[in-house]
């Protein structure tokens, strides 16, 4: 009978080393292993984009940007003027690749904090820059300033960890929302061109799981095991953070391409004196491709009005 319990004793202490051997077999499987090797850097361009807007951000003049909505148009012209040199030099960024350096550091969200911050005001100065063409009867080049803050907010972010790409998106949805307000004030072929624009800035922006690779990654190399432990103990808190933020990309992404489509339906209706029957009527003069939902795939609908 002893020989019996120790048997038993036996078959359960077997039992239990193996369930804790699949569970920590588990943990470092999901955890990418307790020493991840060095990932492979992704080849930066040259010349790489986000060079030019950190150096733009180095001369942009201390300001309250946030505050041009408050300001009279001759404030604004000085405030615009001042910041004319870094602008140039964002507008330059904007016509080449960009990336995020890939750093693994663990001080890299303290390191790049303050340019992310620099970045946000690049784009009230941009905005900034659009509302003083408004204010002044220029409403296709306050347009392009608005294009060029949307424009800005996805480059600056492309190869970034969520909290950058979360600021570059928000930098995008303050040019969208100037932009929206313009849809009556421009003409027939500024409409197309911002369509076109705003259709290759989409197609430019790398998928969202890139943003959680580098997010990934960059935990890996910086955290401890304990604390990724912990991380997979609270995965359920980890999954809502990392599905909030794919949340908002897409809808972003839902925001910029329903933007196409109100442009170019504004477009059409100038040229032909009518709304289009449906969105293929769009496409080849004024859309490459009718913009799809980020999440379904399904074609987007004509607007019922673009007023």
């Amino acid at each position: 009978m002893c020989t019996d319990m120790a048997s038993q004793k036996t078959v359960k202490l077997l039992f239990a080393l193996l369930v804790l051997g699949n569970v920590l077999f588990a943990a470092v499987i999901l955890l990418g292993g307790i020493k991840p090797s060095t990932p492979t850097k992704s080849v930066m361009p040259n010349p790489n984009g986000f060079d030019n807007f950190v150096q733009a951000t180095h001369i942009l003049p201390t300001a309250s940007y946030s505050e041009f909505n408050d300001l009279s148009v001759d404030q604004l012209r000085t405030l615009v003027s001042n910041a004319t040199p870094a602008l140039n030099i964002l507008r330059q960024g904007l016509t080449n690749e960009s990336r995020f350096p890939d750093d693994y550091s663990v001080d890299y969200i303290q390191k790049y904090m303050s340019t992310i911050i620099s970045f946000r005001q690049m784009g009230q100065a941009l905005v900034a820059e659009g509302r003083l063409a408004e204010l002044e009867g220029r409403a296709n080049e306050a347009a392009q300033a608005y294009l060029n803050t949307i424009h800005f907010g996805q480059k600056s972010s492309q190869g970034g960890v969520m909290v950058y790409k979360g600021v570059g998106t928000a930098i995008e949805a303050l040019g969208r929302d100037h932009l929206c307000r313009l849809i009556n004030s421009v003409d027939a072929q500024h409409s197309r061109q911002i369509a076109r624009s705003l259709e290759m800035v989409d197609s430019q922006e790398p998928p969202v799981d890139e943003n959680l690779r580098q997010e990934k990654i960059w935990s890996l190399k910086t955290t401890r095991l304990i604390d990724r432990l912990k991380d997979l103990w609270n995965y359920k808190e980890q999954n809502a953070i990392k599905s909030n933020f794919v949340a908002r990309v897409h809808s972003t992404q839902l925001r910029r391409r329903q933007t196409i489509l109100d442009f170019a339906t504004r477009a059409y209706e100038l040229d032909h004196g009518k709304l289009p029957q449906s969105p293929s009527d769009l496409v080849t003069n004024y859309v490459i491709a009718i913009p799809r939902d980020p999440i379904t795939g399904t074609n987007l609908s004509i607007p019922t009005s673009t007023r």
